[in-house]
């Protein structure tokens, strides 16, 4: 059996999209077995702090991210590799909250990519991915090249609706 973290785990701080506490998240990775745990809840670090301190607790290895939703669509697993590069994360989410009203903080593809450097990264298909998105894909893949600790990653996950074909096709835009 092949090891598996969930990387992109969304808390009740991400709302309407998660249900769970950090803590119940950690406890329930560690029941299951994944062999560790990553929250990324939307636009947002809020869950991140009590899940590290509920993983460290019982020795779950645990990744800090965080789930970019850009104004125009777009999403992005983000996990910041080293200490500036989590600086550069909350001050694009915090500049980001500053400037909307309570409850948004739109980011712009601009301000992402100005961020990115030392992120690793995942870009989040939509459910049905199409052309359109392949090409973002591609685009941002060039630009983002320099910044990134790593490449960009393509985050394919199972929706139980036609898995097969769906991963076979992002599997293509990814290596496109």
């Amino acid at each position: 059996m092949r090891a598996f973290a969930e990387l992109g785990a969304r808390s009740h701080f991400s709302l309407l999209h998660g249900a769970s506490s950090p803590h119940e998240l950690v406890a329930t990775a560690k029941a299951y077995g994944p062999a560790g745990l990553g929250i990324c809840d939307r636009n947002s670090l809020a869950g991140v702090v009590r899940a590290h301190v509920a993983a460290k607790e019982i020795g779950l290895p645990f990744v800090v991210g965080a789930r970019l939703q850009l104004l125009d669509g777009a999403e992005y697993l983000v996990w910041p590799s080293d200490r500036a590069a989590y600086g550069r994360l909350t001050r694009l989410l915090s500049e980001a909250r500053m400037a909307a009203p309570k409850g948004e903080g739109p980011i712009t593809q601009e301000q992402m990519r100005a961020a990115a450097e030392g992120w690793l990264m995942a870009a989040v298909p939509p459910m049905e991915p199409e052309a359109a998105f392949a090409e973002q894909l591609a685009r941002d893949a060039a630009v983002l090249r320099d910044r990134l600790a790593l490449p960009l990653f393509l985050a394919a996950s199972s929706i139980f609706r036609d898995d097969g074909q769906r991963i076979d096709r992002l599997a293509a835009m990814g290596q496109g």
